[in-house]
């Protein structure tokens, strides 16, 4: 049975992979698709609270952020 994982590349060049310790272990290419999406959801939340927070020393969130996400067989 094959297992899945992902990689995501932010237009900034940051890179966020899935591994072991986030739950980032998947037994389809839908499922990690979806593990990457969540991903996406949580940083653009921990980006919005950083910036409510203390505005001044975190830029506003950019919703049209681009990124490339990369599904990978292990």
């Amino acid at each position: 049975m094959s297992k899945y994982s992902w990689k995501i590349t932010f237009s900034n060049g940051e890179i966020l992979e899935s591994d072991e310790d986030m739950d980032g272990i998947y037994y389809s290419e839908d499922e990690a698709y979806e593990g990457a999406l969540q991903a996406i959801s949580e940083c653009n939340t921990g980006k919005e609270i950083l910036y409510m927070s203390n505005p001044g020393d975190y830029d506003e969130p950019d919703d049209d952020e681009d990124y490339e996400i990369e599904i990978i067989e292990l």
